[in-house]
């Protein structure tokens, strides 16, 4: 079975938002986000930019040849349970249910996206065969 290239792309677009949007229009929500979690001076500033980075070199990773290489897949899979582990254990409980119960839905959508990245993990890593 081959993975359709609109895997691949959706992933890549994904990261790439996740990367770029909070720079260019969101940057006030993003420190907010973070100084809910008990983040401050230049600890924040680090925090989000390399968080923007790490998401976009994920988008610009999944759209070369190193898209077949399962530390790829197995590198998102580690930030994904990261992130989601910072909010849920950090996050004041009402800026968390706040997050849990927004209608857009953005931390139960990391659900099937963390599923299709496990996915991907699984397909690439190297296959162990038995000399039975």
């Amino acid at each position: 079975m081959k993975i359709p290239n609109y895997i691949y792309h959706a992933l890549a677009l994904l990261w790439l938002y996740s990367g770029v949007i909070p720079i260019v229009f969101n940057h006030s929500s993003s420190l907010d986000l973070l100084h809910g979690m008990g983040f401050y001076g230049v600890i924040v500033d680090v925090l989000f930019i390399g968080a923007s980075g790490i998401d976009v070199m994920f988008a610009l990773f999944i759209m070369t040849k190193y898209r077949t290489h399962y530390l790829l897949w197995l590198s998102q899979i580690i930030v994904i349970i990261g992130y989601n582990t910072l909010i849920l254990t950090l996050l004041p409980k009402s800026l968390l249910i706040e997050q849990l119960l927004h209608p857009f839905g953005s931390m139960i959508k990391t659900l099937p996206i963390l599923a299709i990245v496990i996915f991907l993990y699984e397909y690439h890593k190297p296959k162990i065969h038995s000399t039975k």
